[in-house]
């Protein structure tokens, strides 16, 4: 039995450090998002011109604990981790490739809403699976809100 529960334990303490990886991501997200804004609404006097998603978080080397969480997890967290780097391979295609600087700029702001409320669903499945209580914030509040009012890139500015 003592087998049985320090396993389950490796893997809830996994899925536990996961969901705060998650949220912290998902407030750079936004973070980033309320950035880009300011440097729009200013003319370029505060703020920056993103083009490219946050470091997505490294996942925790524990061994004992991947191997002990629930497939479910699992599969989430790794998709939602393939998900933000296609959405980053994009962004960099429009940059490196195109010069494409606005078209980054603009599918860089829906991509943080896009990847940061997924990464807080994803969270708050994880606290779910194992019992711990919900991270409650206005962070989701705030990614819906922001994607709802994307800023109009620089060169956009009539003047």
């Amino acid at each position: 039995f003592q087998y049985v529960r320090t396993n389950r334990n490796h893997g809830a303490f996994l899925a536990f450090r996961l969901a705060i990886q998650l949220e912290a991501y998902a407030r750079k997200c936004l973070s980033q998002m309320h950035d880009m804004k300011n440097y729009m609404s200013s003319r370029a006097a505060i703020g920056h011109l993103y083009c490219y998603l946050p470091d997505f978080p490294d996942f925790p080397d524990d061994a004992d604990g991947w191997r002990n969480v629930s497939p479910q997890i699992l599969d989430q967290a790794y998709r939602l981790r393939a998900d933000a780097e296609s959405e980053q391979s994009t962004l960099n295609f429009y940059v490196a490739e195109l010069g494409e600087v606005e078209a980054a700029f603009s599918d860089c702001y829906q991509a943080c809403a896009k990847t940061g409320l997924a990464a807080l669903a994803a969270a708050q499945s994880f606290r779910h699976a194992y019992g711990f209580k919900t991270y409650s914030d206005d962070t989701r509040e705030q990614l819906e809100g922001a994607a709802g009012s994307e800023p109009n890139a620089i060169y956009s500015y009539e003047h």
